[in-house]
C-alpha cells in the first residue's frame, strides 16, 4: 500500500471520511462536517454512530467513526483507520483520498505529524496479509491512498506519513518472518537477513556469532 501526501484527489475511486461520534442525546447535532452535509440523512437512516462505518456506494464514500478525542487519539486514529481498511477490503477499488481528520481547529505541526503518522501505521498495519504459502493470494485490493492536509500542513503531514510508514512496514517484516515455520526460517537464515539489512544502511552493522561464542558466554538456553 503507498500512501502519500496530495493536494488533489482526482486519481481516487473512493472517498474515506472519518468523523467524531455524534452527540447521541441531541438530535439535532450533526454527524458530519459541514461539507458533507448532503449525506445526513443517509447516515442518520444508517445508524452511523451506532455503528462504527457506513458505506455509501451511490456517492463513492465510506465514513468511519473516530473514538472520543478527550481520550488518546492518536491510538483512536489507528483503529479508526483499521475500520476503514476492513469495510473496504471486499471493494473493487484501487486507490481512495482521506482528508486527515485534526482534532484542533489551528492544529499545530506536531499534532498534524503525529496524526498523519497514526492514520499510515493504522492502514498499513491493518491490510497485512500473509499468504506466502497458499494457492490463492488475499492481496488487498486498496493500493493508493492520497492523505490531503491543511493548506500549509502538507509537510508536517508528509513527515508523520514517512514515520508511519516506515514502522508499519518494519513491523510487517517481523510478522512475515514469525509467520514462517521454523524449519523455513532458521537462525542462518535470520543472520543472513541481519546482515542484509545492515548492508543498506551505512550507520549500521551487523556481526554474527556462532555456538562457540554462546558457550562461553554460558548462554545454554
Amino acid at each position: 500500500m503507498r500512501i502519500t501526501s496530495d493536494k488533489t484527489d482526482t486519481r481516487a475511486d473512493y472517498e474515506v471520511v472519518f468523523c467524531s461520534a455524534p452527540d447521541r442525546g441531541n438530535a439535532e447535532a450533526r454527524i458530519v462536517p459541514a461539507p458533507y452535509g448532503e449525506d445526513e440523512g443517509a447516515l442518520k437512516a444508517a445508524g452511523f454512530g451506532r455503528a462504527d462505518v457506513a458505506d455509501l456506494p451511490e456517492k463513492r464514500r465510506l465514513y468511519v467513526k473516530l473514538d472520543d478525542p478527550s481520550s488518546d487519539r492518536y491510538n483512536g486514529m489507528r483503529f479508526a483507520a483499521a475500520r476503514a481498511v476492513k469495510a473496504l477490503s471486499n471493494h473493487d477499488i484501487s486507490a481512495v483520498s482521506v482528508a486527515l481528520p485534526l482534532a484542533s481547529e489551528n492544529p499545530d505541526a506536531e499534532e498534524i505529524r503525529q496524526t498523519a503518522r497514526a492514520l499510515a501505521e493504522g492502514l498499513v498495519l491493518s491490510a497485512y496479509r500473509f499468504d506466502k504459502y497458499k494457492t490463492e493470494k488475499t492481496q488487498y485490493p486498496v493500493r493508493d491512498v492520497f492523505v490531503t492536509a491543511p493548506e500549509g500542513a502538507e509537510d508536517a503531514a508528509a513527515k508523520g506519513i514517512s514515520e508511519g510508514l516506515i514502522l508499519a512496514d518494519a513491523v510487517n517484516y517481523v510478522r512475515d518472518i514469525t509467520n514462517e515455520p521454523p524449519q523455513d526460517y532458521t537462525p542462518a537464515k535470520m543472520a543472513e537477513d541481519a546482515q542484509r539489512l545492515a548492508g543498506a544502511y551505512p550507520t549500521v552493522t551487523c556481526e554474527v556469532f556462532g555456538p562457540e561464542y554462546l558457550r562461553a558466554e554460558n548462554m545454554n538456553a
